[in-house]
């Protein structure tokens, strides 16, 4: 078996799927004789399913950014102050318009806005999830984390990360690595069967 590159996006990807089968395998309730014990499920697991999703798929979109431009090969080769402008895109550019101006820039045939389509909004979603397990403040955490920390979001978190991929190789044409067909793309067919 071809071993995927080692690096942040199948880093990523691989803690989404470890996290995803932690929250899956958490025991609900034990049954034992006439008592019921219900365990919580496990909000650690299903937290970092949905930040390992967001994480893999921003650091996919930088990846294939870097590449489409020449520059993942090259990076030793470019000045400070290239690296300094580059770091400054890279960070300074939201989620969303990697997703939408970087996917436009990239395709060789569709210059549509990509944002009313719903893979496009799916991640708006994984985004918004993400901004509250992350972003806000500590008495509103827990009210919201709870609504977010279900088995069905960790799920459906890691179906909107394979769904983003396959959604962008079908915009960009672009053909899949090897290791992107074998453990993605290939989650997606077997769901659809």
């Amino acid at each position: 078996m071809i071993r995927k590159p080692h690096n942040l996006v199948t880093a990523y990807w691989d803690d989404l799927i470890y996290f995803l089968n932690e929250a899956e395998n958490t025991p609900k309730r034990v049954v034992e004789g006439n008592l019921t014990v219900s365990f919580p499920s496990d909000k650690r697991g299903i937290r970092y399913t949905i930040l390992s999703a967001f994480l893999f798929l921003e650091a996919f979109i930088n990846a294939e950014f870097l590449d489409q431009m020449g520059l993942s090969a090259k990076t030793s080769e470019i000045s400070e102050f290239q690296k300094h402008i580059l770091d400054q895109q890279l960070i300074e550019t939201l989620f969303e318009d990697k997703w939408s101006k970087w996917l436009n820039l990239i395709s060789p045939m569709n210059k549509e806005k990509l944002k009313g389509d719903k893979p496009f909004q799916d991640l708006m979603k994984l985004k918004d999830w993400r901004n509250h397990l992350t972003h806000y403040k500590l008495h509103q955490l827990f009210l919201v984390a709870k609504e977010i920390e279900t088995i069905e979001n960790a799920r459906e978190a890691c179906a909107i990360a394979i769904q983003a991929i396959s959604f962008y190789y079908q915009v960009t044409g672009l053909a899949p690595s090897e290791w992107v067909s074998r453990d993605i793309l290939n989650r997606l067919k077997s769901k659809k069967k």
